[in-house]
């Protein structure tokens, strides 16, 4: 099975990864401020099921598609970036519209924000393809079971992610709290992490196989 050599440098690498500022990190913070813990837990939930998704793919060799095919990789990079410089778009939208609350309405429903979850990671390519050419560089090849070792590592990897975003969705009451006095801070926390989901989305749009 995996070494533990392997495990001793991949669960640090992980850990720092999972703990770096990224579109999911951001997504989940402000579905957390917009929809409360709810809707922040729902929208991990939903990130956390892509990402188990894409490593279960890596680990069967379906993400062979994406590497040997530019078009298809194209394809999925231009719905990611766009899709990210949507959710960025109806941040910055949200500025204006008063304090942080949770909405009643169909919307804010825990199925849609998990779905958004769901959609984020899996319109994600360079995700995809870390899971098809990191995971394979700490697998024991010798002790065989080559899918089963980087399905554990995907699990591995998954179980940090998971504790990360739950980390932020149980920090976004404190935020919001320490935003709630004033609407200009509010307004700014929006503008903050639309224009971040927008950075992502365009670099992600202009970046290479």
């Amino acid at each position: 099975m995996i070494s533990a050599t392997a495990l001793a440098l991949y669960v640090p690498a992980v850990l720092l990864m999972v703990l770096t500022p990224g579109p999911a990190i951001f997504f989940t913070l402000n579905q957390s401020l917009t929809h409360g813990r709810r809707g922040g837990f729902a929208t991990a939930a939903g990130l956390i099921s892509g990402t188990i998704i894409l490593f279960t793919c890596a680990s069967l060799g379906l993400t062979v598609i994406l590497q040997a095919s530019a078009v298809a990789y194209d394809l999925l990079k231009v719905g990611g970036a766009g899709y990210l410089v949507y959710l960025g778009i109806r941040a910055i939208a949200a500025a204006g519209n008063g304090p942080f609350i949770t909405a009643p309405d169909a919307e804010s429903s825990l199925l849609h924000h998990y779905l958004r979850g769901l959609a984020t990671e899996l319109l994600n390519p360079k995700a995809a393809m870390f899971y098809a050419s990191v995971l394979p560089q700490f697998v024991n090849r010798g002790a065989g079971h080559v899918a089963l070792q980087m399905l554990l590592l995907g699990g591995i990897f998954a179980i940090f992610a998971a504790g990360s975003l739950t980390m932020v969705t149980l920090s976004s009451r404190r935020v919001k709290a320490a935003v709630a006095a004033s609407p200009r801070v509010q307004a700014f926390s929006r503008w903050a992490t639309g224009l971040v989901l927008i950075g992502f989305g365009v670099r992600l749009a202009f970046e290479r196989q």
